[in-house]
């Protein structure tokens, strides 16, 4: 799919169905702001034209959008923007550092707590670790669908002071920063973008194929040794990772050389 300034325009060529190459096309004018909520679409013998495809192409598309609850169709009034995508109350694109097991729909389930856990090769290229870990292997589950799959390593010893039954009922690294008697120095962090395997879609029940966002963390002990460490997957299309950046950090991470105002 190509662009001329702001007009979509289809690729026939595509593998991608022309009518899925069309709804993106009419959600991106949504989500653009070109088509407000309340503002009513071209006719289909106007949108077909525009985008130079069949009208039943254009109604393959508005009907995705449809479905989407995205386009509401009257019959004898038109179709009109009724939500733009990802912006309703209750979506599910929350931020993860604002999930709590408090919230309405949210829970925790774990799968499975291993003792004396070996880390995977990911986690253990750097850093000093101590002698043993536990393994909590857990779902995060909101409005009953899958929006996060974890494998957590906690130090045995800090595990230990968990409560019993903490760790389906709050975030680890919550009970991590609540019960380390260490002094916890920083966390470090990487996120990437990556589809989803077999294993991984059927965990987060979504398409083999789809994007899902890969976070790796730590939490670093003054003393240079992983308190804990862990691999989370998350659909790409409920993931938003929302920080803030404290000014000092701003301030010390700032380019060498900035360019004076004119």
């Amino acid at each position: 799919m190509s662009t001329e300034g702001n007009q979509f325009k289809l690729d026939p060529k595509s593998r991608i169905s022309l009518y899925v190459q069309l709804a993106d096309a009419l959600r991106n004018k949504i989500t653009s702001g070109a088509w407000p909520v309340g503002y009513q679409l071209p006719r289909y013998e106007v949108l077909a034209e525009q985008y130079q495809v069949a009208r039943i192409t254009v109604r393959q598309a508005v009907n995705v959008l449809v479905q989407e609850n995205v386009l509401v169709s009257n019959r004898g009034r038109g179709t009109f923007v009724c939500e733009v995508p990802g912006a309703a109350p209750g979506h599910l694109r929350t931020p993860i550092s604002g999930l709590s097991p408090r919230a309405g729909g949210f829970s925790i389930v774990v799968h499975e707590v291993v003792r004396d856990a070996v880390l995977p090769p990911e986690l253990v290229a750097s850093g000093s670790f101590y002698d043993s870990y536990v393994e909590v292997i857990k779902t995060h589950v909101r409005e009953g669908k899958p929006i996060g799959v974890y494998n957590m390593f906690v130090a045995s010893h800090l595990y230990a002071r968990f409560p019993d039954g903490a760790a389906a009922s709050e975030l680890l690294l919550q009970l991590a920063l609540q019960y380390a008697e260490e002094d916890v120095d920083h966390s470090y962090q990487t996120i990437s973008i990556e589809t989803a395997d077999v294993v991984l879609a059927r965990k987060l029940d979504c398409p083999y194929g789809a994007p899902v966002a890969k976070l790796v963390r730590k939490l670093m002990a003054t003393d240079s040794r992983v308190l804990t460490a862990g691999i989370s997957y998350y659909p790409g299309d409920v993931f938003l990772m929302d920080i803030v950046i404290p000014k000092d950090v701003l301030i010390a991470h700032r380019p060498a050389a900035v360019l004076a105002p004119r």
